[in-house]
């Protein structure tokens, strides 16, 4: 957990949500050159996989890659060929009743997952959003159950409703377990 010193002012939106300001920032901050190399000998053992929920950490790491050095240049983009949007993957799964995706609050409290700590506080967010990934990957009856629950809604599981018709249209019926069976397949 380590926070790193930016050259650019902290947008309004971004302290209010983490709650991190110029202040800590001059206090706490690291140069982001000493962080990426923290980071890089942390994890040079694993063969890692980054995954973040939505594409604003992403994008971020874009748009200062302009402002870096090699080495972190290269971190950057070895962070980019080996990252996974999970918001993107489990939104075309999993929907509430009104078809929109899930925040990982929500998500926390359909897998009665107990929080880390305060919403937007980047470690708790990290921490959540690794306990859902574990969730959804070992739970895989309760992912069934989530995606069958608001199915008619889910506008990105044209795949289902594709493979549901082709079934229709040669048995004429289609049960129950069928179904459940295409979307374990689908998760």
């Amino acid at each position: 957990h380590s926070y790193v010193k930016t050259k650019d002012d902290i947008g309004p939106v971004v302290k209010e949500m983490t709650g991190i300001s110029k202040d800590i920032l001059a206090l706490e901050g690291k140069d982001i050159r000493k962080v990426v190399l923290e980071v890089d000998k942390l994890l040079r053992p694993y063969h890692p996989i980054f995954i973040s929920y939505g594409t604003s950490d992403i994008l971020m790491m874009k748009r200062t890659l302009d402002r870096t050095d090699v080495t972190e240049e290269n971190f950057f983009r070895y962070v980019m060929k080996n990252y996974l949007d999970f918001h993107q993957y489990v939104s075309r799964r999993i929907c509430d009743e009104n078809g929109h995706s899930l925040s990982i609050s929500k998500l926390m409290d359909l897998y009665r997952l107990p929080k880390a700590g305060p919403d937007h506080d980047p470690l708790c967010d990290a921490k959540n959003l690794s306990m859902i990934y574990d969730a959804y990957v070992n739970r895989v009856e309760d992912d069934v159950s989530f995606f069958y629950q608001n199915l008619i809604h889910n506008r990105e599981a044209k795949d289902v409703f594709r493979q549901v018709t082709e079934l229709l249209i040669r048995n004429k019926i289609v049960k129950e377990e069928e179904l459940l069976s295409l979307l374990r397949k689908h998760l």
